[in-house]
């Protein structure tokens, strides 16, 4: 996992094909956005905003992907967000979904939490279990820009 800034993004580049032109899309964000899906390097690379509320942590789950690494970015508010090695997890509560590359996970006692704020970004990769959304103080509005970057096949 990563946590970074956008004007950091430079550091991370190197590590799949389709970052430099994600961060770009990233740089390049008017400052009101409509929800829905934009394509940056067609499946192998694309852009979900989302615009929600944040919720309380029993009302979330972890997930983690086997295709896609998640690079999400804070573009409007701030969030919690739970990290756990995949590794670390006992059996899913739902099994993988190849629809939406994702299986889903009971959140265990330990996992570490973090604050995600406006301009930073976070890189998931599939071991890295993840959950996200999650209210600071009070529920708050955020936007968020989620990209997923395929991963190569072993």
């Amino acid at each position: 996992m990563i946590l970074d800034t956008l004007g950091q993004w430079s550091r991370y580049a190197g590590l799949h094909p389709h970052l430099t032109s994600a961060f770009r899309f990233l740089q390049n964000l008017a400052t009101s956005l409509d929800e829905g899906r934009w394509a940056i390097a067609g499946e192998d690379c694309y852009a979900l905003i989302h615009k929600y509320t944040t919720r309380p942590v029993r009302d979330v789950q972890l997930e983690t992907h086997d295709q896609y690494a998640d690079l999400q970015y804070l573009h409007q508010g701030a969030e919690q967000m739970l990290w756990v090695p995949r590794s670390e997890l006992a059996s899913p509560t739902r099994p993988y979904d190849p629809q939406r590359d994702a299986t889903v996970y009971a959140t265990p006692d330990r996992a570490t939490r973090f604050t995600v704020t406006q301009g930073q970004f976070t890189i998931f990769y599939p071991s890295d279990a993840h959950a996200t959304g999650i209210v600071l103080n009070q529920p708050a509005p955020v936007t968020k820009v989620v990209i997923k970057l395929r991963l190569p096949t072993p």
